[in-house]
């Protein structure tokens, strides 16, 4: 970072604020605190095989873990808010990685939409084989925690649906045996009824 400026506001105070709202906007995305390190876990989980397909991923997890180490300088009063310790480069790229965000052109976003790209070139064979396809995607994004927020709800549809469908199955499955067993014991009821009957006809007729 370069030592240099002398702006009205300071570099420092610039990259703070950028900073922020780039933490703002992931810790929204995420839906707690720490927006940045839960954007940089989130990728340091996803598996070579998959970051390797798109674009700078690495470097990506090396600029954000390194304006993090910065921004806590500053926030801890390491530095001091008034200097000029960083280059209106590091701005630069502190706001413009939020526009990749907002804009989902980000490397998680990226990934996501190789994905999909890559699903909707297979062909299906039929209903059992798209619920099949969908739920290996959905099950696959879950490993990886390797999706935006924009995903996060369709898939977390489709789990609910499967699972209220299983739930009304064993409900049914359920009624169904309930049904039989009443009926069972009305039947053996009637019987012992009738043979109670016929001994008691018996034993009036021979006393």
């Amino acid at each position: 970072m370069n030592n240099n400026g002398d702006n009205m506001k300071s570099r420092n105070a610039e990259f703070f604020d950028k900073y922020k709202a780039l933490d703002k906007l992931c810790s929204e995305i995420y839906g707690g605190s720490n927006g940045v390190t839960q954007y940089i876990d989130d990728m340091n989980s996803v598996p070579y095989s998959q970051s390797r397909n798109v674009a700078g991923w690495d470097k990506t997890i090396q600029e954000l873990k390194k304006y993090r180490h910065f921004r806590n300088e500053l926030a801890h009063g390491a530095l001091d808010m008034e200097d000029d310790n960083c280059s209106d480069e590091d701005i630069r790229w502190v706001s413009e990685f939020r526009d990749k965000i907002m804009n989902c052109d980000d490397p998680i976003a990226r990934l996501r939409k190789i994905k999909e790209e890559n699903s909707n070139k297979k062909p299906a064979s039929g209903a059992k084989t798209a619920i099949k396809t969908s739920t290996q995607s959905s099950s696959l994004n879950t490993q990886t925690n390797n999706k935006s927020v924009y995903s996060t709800y369709i898939e977390s549809g489709l789990s609910n649906s499967n699972n209220n469908s299983s739930l009304q199955k064993r409900k049914a499955e359920q009624n169904s045996n309930s049904i039989t067993n009443i009926i069972f014991t009305i039947l053996i009821s009637l019987v012992l009824l009738g043979i109670i009957g016929f001994m008691l006809i018996l034993k009036l007729i021979f006393s």
